[in-house]
Order: C-alpha cells, then sequence, then structure tokens
C-alpha cells in the first residue's frame, strides 16, 4: 500500500491525501444511493466507487502494457491479491489495485461513515 498522509472524513466527501502529496476525493453526492437503500448496499456502491480510484487496468492485448505475461498468461493466471483479470467490453482485462479501501455506513440519515484502507482485500466487518 502507498504511504499515506492523512484522511479527511467530512460530512459530504472523504479526502486521501497520498505520501506524495498526490490526493483523491470522493463526493457523497457522486455515489448514487437510490432511496430504500440499505446500509450494507450503500457500503457496497460506495466501496466499488471509491475503489475504482485506486485501480488501473490494461487489456492483455495492449503494447503499451509492460505487466508478466508469463505470470499472468498461464491458464489459469498465477495472480497477487491485488490483481485481477475481467472481461470488460468483450477483452481480457487486467486490473491492479494500488490499495484497498471499504466504506461503511454508520448511518444514512443523517449520513455517518468510515473508511478502511489496507495492503490486502477487506472483507467482514472490519469496523467494529
Amino acid at each position: 500500500m502507498p504511504a499515506i498522509r492523512g484522511i479527511d472524513i467530512q460530512s459530504d466527501r472523504v479526502t486521501i491525501t497520498m505520501g506524495s502529496g498526490v490526493e483523491k476525493t470522493m463526493l457523497l453526492s457522486d455515489v448514487k444511493i437510490p432511496p430504500n437503500t440499505t446500509i450494507e448496499q450503500a457500503d457496497a456502491l460506495a466501496t466499488q466507487y471509491l475503489q475504482k480510484m485506486y485501480e488501473q487496468s490494461w487489456t492483455l492485448d495492449d503494447p503499451s502494457w509492460e505487466g508478466d505475461l508469463g505470470r499472468i498468461g498461464l491458464d489459469p493466471p498465477v495472480l497477487l491479491p491485488n490483481e485481477r483479470i475481467e472481461k470488460i467490453k468483450g477483452k481480457d482485462t487486467y486490473i491492479i489495485c494500488e490499495m484497498f479501501v471499504a466504506v461503511h455506513f454508520l448511518s444514512l440519515d443523517p449520513i455517518k461513515y468510515t473508511i478502511c484502507c489496507s495492503n490486502d482485500p477487506i472483507g467482514g466487518e472490519w469496523w467494529l
């Protein structure tokens, strides 16, 4: 996981400042949470939205990608915990996570939430 300089949680946004000074902000208004959404559903929507900010992807046939096709091109591929291959628009796409991020809403009205950043996939009730 990259060095994190700070995490600023506001009522309407979360900003993560990396050690390099780069800031990434998730505005809660950008996360489309429909009416009557459960906390679990809101968690999933917000986590998916924020996680995408920390992912990079290349199609496996992209000549600019310099990944290890020797390991990833195997059947089945040999992937690290922060890597996956998904079919996107009909093409095999290699996705690497810079870090794993999860969001948990403590309340939807008023909105109260917390986040977790980790080197490893985040699961279970990590906020407890």
